[in-house]
């Protein structure tokens, strides 16, 4: 009688209905069939006519399948692929909040491995480019919402799908994307300096094809890409040491915090030989601290050709009419980095 009377609810409760299935997908099977139902209609509804829907309901049912579909995979099997169709050819049209619910749940997807880091890169990355560089007025404070959302996305499924093991296949997918995006000629190439930069000094990519990313952005027809790439070489290196340091310091142990728990705690010959080893460890890692490198292999010595660089970086952005677009302090970044390339001869 209890379950009868829950079940009655849970037409209006979707997530109750997620806790339960989490639980027990078999005996809720018919409850999920009945959303799933109900999503389809609000899905197609949505393809007709997509500013008649229930944005909310249709976000909140989106949201429901994204966190039980692993639960019935075979009646959920066209899933992902219809919320990739939505996103990528409704994008416009999607509020900001159902925007971002999709992204949300295809990352949960990826997550929950019902879809591979290919296909979410697939499907969130071309969004990057989607919208003009000049988009104003309310779609461009919601066009900066999307690539916040996507950018933040990408850079934490690389992480993860490059802890441990790296994943090559997924990097070199993910470069190809990048070098496409600086072959438009167009101010959206500062994505791919961002993305760049950003994996560079966290250490996920630290490999001559990354190094090659930026040296076509510092070759970059827009001034912003090219600032965004000559500021790599000038101080990328430096960022990765001090993020590297901070992620150190951040794992270190306190040893003031160490003694004052073995003071609160009755002291024991036990107690007192870990507080020891705990200091020593301490001690060894800081010793070590500033000789590791962790793969911090400097930026300008992964070129290829530094020589040729310079003479393409002065004939591209400094020479004759070409240098107008930039002003003195970037004029000077530039020559900067001729230098430093010209001294690695």
């Amino acid at each position: 009688m209890a379950k009868r009377k829950r079940a009655a609810i849970l037409p209006t409760n979707v997530a109750l209905l997620q806790n339960l299935v989490r639980r027990d997908p078999e005996s809720y099977h018919e409850e999920f069939l009945q959303q799933y139902s109900h999503y389809e209609s609000l899905r197609d509804i949505f393809l007709l006519s997509p500013s008649s829907t229930d944005g909310e309901e249709f976000s909140e049912l989106i949201g429901f399948m994204s966190a039980v579909c692993s639960c019935y995979p075979k009646e959920t099997a066209n899933f992902p692929q219809e919320l990739k169709m939505i996103l990528q050819n409704n994008h416009r049209e999607l509020s900001p909040d159902l925007r971002e619910k999709i992204i949300q749940s295809l990352v949960m997807l990826r997550n929950k491995n019902v879809i591979t880091a290919e296909f979410l890169i697939q499907t969130i990355f071309p969004l990057l480019s989607a919208y003009g560089s000049n988009v104003e007025g309310n779609q461009g404070l919601h066009a900066k919402a999307l690539r916040k959302q996507i950018y933040t996305a990408l850079i934490s499924l690389l992480k993860s799908c490059n802890t441990g093991t790296r994943n090559q296949k997924l990097n070199r997918s993910t470069q190809a994307l990048l070098f496409n995006l600086l072959e438009q000629k167009d101010g959206n190439g500062l994505w791919a300096t961002k993305l760049t930069r950003e994996l560079w000094r966290r250490g996920i990519w630290d490999d001559s094809r990354t190094v090659e990313i930026m040296t076509q952005a510092s070759l970059h027809p827009d001034a912003k890409v090219v600032i965004s790439g000559v500021r790599f070489f000038l101080g990328a290196d430096k960022e990765r040491e001090e993020a590297f340091e901070e992620q150190s310091d951040d794992d270190e142990i306190d040893p003031s915090s160490l003694r004052h728990q073995m003071q609160v705690n009755k002291k024991s010959s036990k107690r007192g030989k870990k507080l020891e080893n705990a200091i020593k460890s301490m001690k060894k890692k800081n010793s070590q601290k500033h000789s590791a490198t962790y793969l911090n292999f400097s930026a300008i010595h992964l070129l290829r050709d530094p020589q040729q660089f310079a003479e393409e970086l002065y004939e591209t952005d400094l020479s004759g009419k070409k240098a107008n677009k930039f002003d003195m302090d970037q004029k000077i970044a530039i020559m900067n980095l001729i230098s430093r390339l010209i001294d690695c001869r």
